[in-house]
Formats: structure tokens, sequence, C-alpha cells
């Protein structure tokens, strides 16, 4: 094998790729499962209250949503001003 090939080869720590690929798996599945959840009790589908590892999946998830959004909103900011709106500011926060 050579090195473009045999991750090994180049100095790459499997143990350390496999444990964040494992993290990133199991943040997830817990993200998943908390938005299945969230979709039947918002549907009315279930009266079952969010577990401990469900809120910890939402909060991943939304923290990703949130961090988004917010790159969204700074944009939309500075295009808001590039275009000379007056109100961009109040319009974007």
């Amino acid at each position: 094998m050579n090195t473009q090939t045999n991750p090994t080869a180049s100095g790459v720590d499997l143990g350390a790729l496999h444990e964040d690929f494992r993290e990133a798996a199991l943040e997830a599945r817990s993200s998943y499962r908390a938005v299945c959840l969230l979709v039947r009790l918002l549907n009315g589908e279930t009266d079952a209250s969010f577990s401990v590892t469900d809120r910890e999946g939402m909060a991943v998830l939304l923290e990703s949503i949130q961090g988004r959004l917010e790159l969204s909103i700074q944009g939309l900011g500075i295009t808001a001003q590039a275009l000379g709106m007056p109100d961009a500011w109040e319009l974007m926060h």
C-alpha cells in the first residue's frame, strides 16, 4: 500500500478518528431521536416527555441550526448595508 491509500503510513491516528466518528454518530442519533419525539409531541401523537438523552440531542441540533442562522443573519445584514438600506441594523437585529 502507498501512503495515499494507507492512513497509518501518513501518521493518521485511527483511534482518534474512530472516537471522533463515534461521537459524531452518537450526537446525530441523539438529535434524530429528539427531533422525532418533538415532531410526535407537536402533532399530538404522544404524551411522552423528553429524556435527558433527548434533551442533549435536541440541544446539539439546535446549536448547529442557531450557528447557521447567525451566519445567515450576519450575511443579510452586510448585504443590507451594502445596498444602502437605512434600516439594515433594525431589520436584522
